[in-house]
């Protein structure tokens, strides 16, 4: 054999070795992507999430091309889909779609489902009672004029006993003395109370004027599955 036969032959042994390894390495990595990655749930929770009622879900993998989060209403209807990003441990799915600041009335339920391509790896039920404001009055804006009582703001203490964030704000609020309606704003337009959370609220009204000190003063929190209505007596004699 000649020396350029003996050399052509090592390429050649050399080139197929080569070859080998890449085609290991392409059906190790089809490998690596078809098989289920090391997952685990380590807890889901309600939070905020910049005005979005949320399911947070923490997690560790080892893989996240083909991971995907969905969540369903009690209707079977799709909410979202989130497909984590590489490195992360969490994902936050919203409850209510894409309608930020928005209350969740009464008792729901809902279904995490998680998936690994087509591969279902995680099922979870998941249900909530929606928000339970508690209110109590700290103070009334009120004036004493010609024409009677000019009420022209509330001072209320809001502790959100519900399981879900509660979102006061100017558009999801309604005020009503003795069942006429009110215009009102909420100072700072956005008020977000956590679950077990208790904070003060202004509400600023258009002036309303009574004769009569005694007012009936009702709240409306309206939100997704309708609004939740409290109901205060108050004596403005008592705040003058």
């Amino acid at each position: 054999m000649s020396k350029l036969s003996k050399v052509a032959l090592v390429v050649g042994i050399i080139l197929g070795v080569l070859l080998i390894f890449i085609l290991i390495g392409i059906i190790y990595s089809l490998y690596e992507i078809g098989a289920p990655p090391k997952f685990k749930v380590l807890g889901i929770s309600i939070v905020d999430d910049d005005g979005y009622p949320s399911l947070l879900v923490r997690f560790e993998t080892n893989k996240y091309t083909l991971l995907k989060f969905k969540l369903f209403n009690e209707y079977g209807e799709l909410i979202e889909s989130v497909s984590p990003t590489e490195g992360s441990s969490a994902v936050a799915l919203s409850l209510v779609g894409l309608s930020p600041y928005t209350n969740i009335i009464g008792s729901h339920n809902y279904t995490l489902m998680i998936y690994y391509g087509d591969e279902l790896l995680y099922e979870e039920q998941v249900s909530v009672h929606g928000i339970n404001p508690i209110v109590s009055l700290v103070s009334v804006g009120v004036n004493e004029t010609i024409f009677g009582y000019e009420v022209n703001y509330l001072v209320l203490d809001i502790r959100n006993d519900g399981d879900v964030p509660l979102y006061v704000t100017t558009l999801n609020t309604s005020i009503y003395i003795n069942n006429e309606s009110v215009a009102s704003s909420i100072r700072g337009n956005i008020v977000t109370i956590l679950p077990g959370e208790e904070k003060e609220v202004v509400i600023d009204l258009v002036p309303y004027i009574t004769e009569n000190p005694v007012i009936n003063i009702e709240i409306l929190f309206e939100g997704q599955g309708g609004y939740v209505q409290r109901s205060l007596t108050v004596n403005l004699e008592n705040y003058t």
